[in-house]
């Protein structure tokens, strides 16, 4: 059997709604196409020590 397929039935059998989300739709995640390129420019060529120095990084860039 397929993993989806279990997935799917096991949601179904729990009761859980899936709901659907429109295919290119930019109202689905706005931050992907403005936001995203303008931190990922800032951080271009950098490296981290650790998750947290690049969780600095990252917070640092968008404020």
């Amino acid at each position: 059997m397929h993993t989806a397929h279990k997935t799917k039935q096991y949601l179904t059998e729990e009761n859980v709604e899936l709901l659907d989300h429109p295919p290119y739709s930019p109202d689905l995640s706005p931050i992907d196409f403005f936001t995203s390129p303008k931190i990922k420019n800032r951080l271009r060529g950098q490296r981290f020590q650790s998750p947290e120095e690049g969780v600095d990084a990252f917070n640092n860039a968008v404020l």
